[in-house]
Order: C-alpha cells, then structure tokens, then sequence
C-alpha cells in the first residue's frame, strides 16, 4: 500500500532511479490518460519548492496530454517491473492503451486530476510550473542533443513542484 511521506524522507536514491531503473510519467488531461518511460529528469529545490524537471519529446502522445495538465506524476517501481517499464516507452498511447496493456492497476488522484500506479514504489505528484522548448543555437557542445533533434525537433522540458510523495514501505 502507498502511503503518503516527506519529501525528506525519500531514501531511494534518485540517481538510481531516473538512470538505471528509470520512471514512468503518467498525466491526466480530460478523460484521456497516458503513461511513459522516462530516462532523463532533474531533482532538486527550485523557487525555494521540492521540484523536478522532465524533458519529453514533442512527439510523445504524452506531450500532448501534459501540455493541458497540471498536474502529472512519476512513477518509480522496484527491479521486477523494469520490462512494464520499458513497455511504456516503446508505443505510442495514440495507438494502444498501454495502460490497460500493461496490466498495472493505476490510482486516481482526485484532489490533482491526475493518477498513479498502484505497483509503483515511490511516486511523485507534481504540480507544472514551467515549461520551455530547448533551443538549438543555445547548446555549448554540439554532442550534447540529440541526433533527431538536429533537423529542429527540440525536446520540451516541464519544471514540475512536488507536492506530495507516496512511498510503499
């Protein structure tokens, strides 16, 4: 069962999670929902608040569905789910309905119009406060983007509060 914890009292560590076991962001916009594996993200305090940030590719269904959001949360599951995590990241929500596919429960979270996943292990809540596009002619090392990205095709990145973790202990 998740139960609700301090930002302070994560003990997973982060590095571990978004870069080896990676995450799975799931937003809410309307009736539609979709979740995705991410590999990149940022951890820290910005404007004196717990935050994240997330980068996804204008591409992603997901992008769509957080550009009219809120709020959106990252799922962390333990080392059983790695292949449901992978999954997410390997078909598109316009296509399929991963979430059903999956075969993960998910959690309504009235109070953020958004969800979770009941299997998670540690799940962030975010709150969107900032969203921009990365900008070509701003990178210092040109091996630093992405190769799709040389013909224009930017990833976004959301700046996102944490306002609430749930942990299962």
């Amino acid at each position: 069962m998740l139960k609700k914890i301090s930002v302070h009292d994560i003990k997973e560590n982060i590095f571990e999670l978004i870069g080896e076991r990676w995450g799975v962001v799931a937003v809410k916009s309307n009736d539609e929902k979709n979740a995705m594996t991410i590999s990149w993200g940022l951890f820290g305090y910005i404007w004196n608040k717990p935050g994240v940030e997330i980068f996804i590719h204008p591409y992603r269904y997901t992008h769509k569905l957080l550009e009219n959001s809120e709020y959106f949360t990252i799922n962390f599951f333990s080392a059983e789910y790695k292949d449901k995590v992978m999954y997410f990241g390997t078909v598109s929500g316009e296509d399929e309905n991963k979430i059903e596919k999956s075969g993960l429960s998910t959690i309504e979270l009235e109070n953020y119009n958004t969800f979770c996943f009941e299997e998670a292990k540690l799940v962030l809540i975010c709150k969107k406060l900032y969203m921009d596009t990365f900008k070509k002619d701003l990178f210092l090392y040109k091996e630093d983007y992405m190769e799709d990205e040389e013909l224009g095709i930017l990833h976004k990145f959301y700046i996102g509060e944490i306002v609430e973790v749930l942990s299962r202990e």
